[in-house]
């Protein structure tokens, strides 16, 4: 049996602040666990509600 683990970055996309000099909350972040994932995992795009 396959085990999937779906993440739903909700609200991750943000507008940069001036405070970050420019950047968004994720561009100063520090993630090495969603690092990871990404590198090791299969991503993608999907539509979990259905489109529009």
């Amino acid at each position: 049996m396959n085990k999937v683990l779906m993440i739903i970055g909700d609200g991750m996309g943000d507008c940069a602040y001036k405070e970050l000099n420019n950047r968004t909350p994720m561009q100063v972040a520090n993630t090495p666990e969603l690092d990871k994932l990404s590198k090791n995992g299969i991503c993608g795009m999907v539509y979990p509600v259905g489109e529009d």
